[in-house]
C-alpha cells in the first residue's frame, strides 16, 4: 500500500482543502487538551522548566508560551492564518522522508520526486537555530494545583553542546547511571527503592545534533508531602555521583543497559525511521551511531565522572514542584 499511501500525501501536502469547518475541529480538540493541562501537575511542571530554559520574545517562533498563553492562541487562530502559513513557507525544496520495510526503491522513487517536484514557497527555507539562555540564573517553584493526590518534581538546567562532542558519550552513560537504566539507578535505588518517596523517577540528558544546547533533567511523581524530599534527595545524590564517581561494576552495567537499548530501538520501524530523519536532517550517516557506540565502550570511571562535572552543577539546577501542597486536617478518631 505504500504507492497508494504515497499518492494521499501528495494529495494532502500539495492541495490541502483547509477546510474551516475541520480546523474548528482541531482547535476544540486542542482546546480540550490544554483546558486539562491547566490543572495536570506533570504539564505545569515541566512546561515551567522549558520555558526557564529558553530565553526568547513573545513574538520569536522559539519562544515557549504558558498554557493558558497557548490557549489564547489556539482561539486566536484563524484558517486564513493556516493558509498565509501554507502559501509562505511549505514547500518541497528541503526535507526529509524515511522509508522502513519491505519496499521496492525503484517503485517508490519516482513517486517521491513526484511529490516534491516543483514545490515552492514565497519565503525560501531556512533552519531556525537554537541556543542556550543568555544568562541562566536558577530558580525554585511551586505551582500549586488544588485537589491533585499526586505532585510532580523536576529540575534540570541548559548548557552548550552538541550530540556530536567527545563529552557526549561519558555524559551520557552518567546520566544511565543516575537515572536512566530501567533496571536499576543511584535515583531509582535512593529516591524509590530505600526511601519511597516516589512512584518513579527518571533523568535525561539530551543533546541537539546541529547546535550548541543541551539539557540535562531529572523528572519524578510523588505524594505532594514528599515533593520537598525528593528535591532534597535527587540533589544530594547528584552531588554524591559528582563528588565520588561511578564505580567500574555501575560503568559495565550501564555500558550493557545502554547497548543493548540503543540495539533494540533500531529493531522499531517507527524508532528506526525518526533515528534516519534526524540523521538526514543533520547530515549524517549511520556511522555517527557506530562511533558513539564504540565511544561508550571504552569508557573509563574517571571519564565519566570528569564530563559529569564539567558540565552538572547542582547549584545551578532550576527545580519546580507542582501539586496540592496545602496542608491536610488530621483524621480525627470517632
Amino acid at each position: 500500500n505504500l504507492p497508494e499511501l504515497l499518492g494521499l500525501l501528495r494529495q494532502i501536502l500539495r492541495q490541502p482543502a483547509l477546510d474551516p469547518v475541520e480546523l474548528d475541529l482541531l482547535k476544540q480538540r486542542q482546546r480540550a487538551t490544554l483546558q486539562q493541562s491547566l490543572t495536570d501537575p506533570q504539564s505545569l511542571a515541566i512546561r515551567s522548566l522549558v520555558r526557564r530554559m529558553t530565553d526568547y520574545a513573545s513574538n520569536d517562533v522559539r519562544y515557549v508560551p504558558t498554557i493558558a498563553e497557548e490557549l489564547q492562541r489556539v482561539e486566536a487562530l484563524t484558517n486564513q492564518d493556516v493558509s498565509n502559513l501554507y502559501r509562505e513557507f511549505l514547500n518541497g525544496t528541503n526535507g526529509q522522508l524515511s522509508v522502513v520495510g519491505d519496499f521496492d526503491p525503484a517503485t517508490i522513487q519516482p513517486l517521491l520526486e513526484e511529490l516534491f517536484v516543483a514545490w515552492t514557497s514565497s519565503i525560501p527555507y531556512q533552519r531556525i537555530e537554537r541556543s542556550v539562555p543568555g544568562q541562566w540564573v536558577p530558580n525554585h517553584e511551586r505551582i500549586q494545583i488544588p485537589d491533585k493526590a499526586n505532585a510532580v518534581y523536576t529540575a534540570g538546567l541548559v548548557f552548550p553542546l552538541r550530540d556530536d562532542h567527545p563529552d557526549y558519550a561519558p555524559l551520557s552513560l552518567g546520566n544511565f547511571i543516575l537515572g536512566a537504566g530501567a533496571l536499576s539507578s543511584r535515583l531509582g535505588d535512593r529516591i524509590r527503592q530505600k526511601e519511597g518517596l516516589s512512584y518513579g523517577v527518571i533523568s535525561s540528558i539530551s543533546a541537539d545534533p546541529l547546535d550548541q544546547r543541551a539539557t540535562f533533567s531529572v523528572t519524578a511523581i510523588c505524594n505532594p508531602a514528599k515533593a520537598e524530599r525528593v528535591n532534597i534527595a535527587a540533589k544530594e545524590e547528584i552531588a554524591r555521583l559528582l563528588a565520588d564517581g561511578p564505580t567500574p561494576e555501575e560503568i559495565e552495567r550501564a555500558r550493557n543497559g545502554y547497548l543493548e537499548r540503543q540495539q533494540v530501538t533500531r529493531t522499531n520501524d517507527d524508532d528506526l525511521a525518526q533515528i534516519l530523519n534526524v540523521t538526514l536532517f543533520a547530515g549524517r550517516s549511520m556511522d555517527h551511531y557506530a562511533t558513539l557506540e564504540a565511544q561508550i565502550r571504552e569508557l573509563t570511571p574517571q571519564q565519566v565522572t570528569e564530563a559529569l562535572r564539567k558540565y552538572i552543577d547542582v547549584a545551578k539546577l532550576t527545580s519546580i514542584e507542582a501539586g496540592d501542597f496545602t496542608e491536610k486536617p488530621a483524621e480525627t478518631k470517632k
